[in-house]
């Protein structure tokens, strides 16, 4: 994520803006992964599965920005 924050920052574009959004939202999908992995049973499906869809909405929500 820092490294394409600092990509951004001496290089802005629309490119590197995505690859610092598309970076942040996959870590915030391996944290809320972790989180998950507190969990057991359904409780912890549920919490996988809701992971998952915050992940491939925040992707859509990537791919949808102007390039």
């Amino acid at each position: 994520v820092a490294k394409a924050e600092l990509e951004q920052a001496y290089k802005p574009s629309a490119s590197h803006m995505k690859k610092v959004a598309e970076e942040k939202n996959d870590m915030m999908y391996e944290v809320a992964k972790e989180k998950c992995d507190d969990q057991t049973g359904d409780a912890k499906s549920a919490c996988v599965k809701q992971s998952k869809a915050d992940h491939d909405k925040g992707k859509a929500d990537i791919k949808a920005m102007k390039s």
